[in-house]
């Protein structure tokens, strides 16, 4: 007889679970369908034209910029040294034209500050500050 009574009560027991089951699961969402990138583009309407062109200007520029500082930070070693042995040989004539030959923003600066020699200190700062 306790037999019988324990397989009732099992079966009582995984009728309430499934119940309890069945319950849960209606009660979640259904999964949300997939779209592709593309379909989401298209979905997105006439305004992902401008966001498109605006998103691959603004990778242009950015990579434009990158690549134009990181070529101008690059220091020569031997332009400081050229110069300075120029300059203690007094020869400003070939400092001044090693700076035109050097495409760098400091030669730029250099070569501001050299056209400037002779004048007051504040007049080649001004020079150089404003290259």
């Amino acid at each position: 007889m306790s037999l019988l009574l324990q397989i009732q009560q099992t079966g009582n027991t995984i009728q309430d679970t499934l119940s309890q089951a069945t319950t849960v699961l209606a009660s979640t969402p259904a999964p949300a369908p997939e779209f592709s990138l593309w379909e989401l583009i298209l979905k997105g309407g006439p305004i992902m034209i401008p966001i498109g062109i605006l998103s691959i200007a603004g990778l242009y520029i950015f990579f434009e910029r990158y690549f134009t500082i990181r070529r101008s930070s690059k220091m020569d070693a031997n332009f400081t040294s050229q110069i300075r042995d120029f300059m203690h040989h007094g020869n400003t004539d070939a400092a001044r034209a090693l700076c035109k030959n050097t495409n760098t923003p400091v030669a730029r600066m250099l070569e501001k500050g050299l056209m400037r020699l002779g004048k007051p200190i504040k007049e080649i700062e001004g020079a150089i500050e404003n290259v």
